[in-house]
């Protein structure tokens, strides 16, 4: 079962319906889509949000996402991909993807 993480700024959760529209505007702008593999569609982010939001963490081979929200205003600022490694289960890959808004700005210092 995951348990959100949160800081004095941050809080990193699971992914909800309402997140959508945000998602697919930040995950989409071409600075991002170069490196994201997904959203294809709006239809694929809400699979994409269904199916993660209903797996265990971190459960099975292969990524896991998070959203990333700031506090003071619960807006979503990006997301965070992790992978654990299945062989050292010490051993974690993460990725962070911002909304171009909240990018060079100390926010995942």
């Amino acid at each position: 079962m995951f348990q959100e993480i949160l800081t004095e700024r941050l809080r990193l959760r699971r992914f909800q319906p309402e997140d959508a529209e945000a998602v697919y505007a930040y995950r989409t702008t071409p600075e991002l889509r170069q490196f994201l593999s997904w959203p294809q569609s709006m239809e694929v982010l809400h699979s994409t949000i269904n199916n993660l939001s209903s797996k265990d963490f971190c459960s099975a081979a292969g990524w896991d996402q998070l959203a990333i929200e700031h506090c003071a205003d619960q807006q979503l600022l990006g997301d965070c991909a992790i992978r654990i490694d299945e062989m050292d289960s010490r051993i974690a890959e993460l990725g962070i993807a911002l909304a171009a808004e909240f990018q060079l700005k100390g926010q995942c210092v």
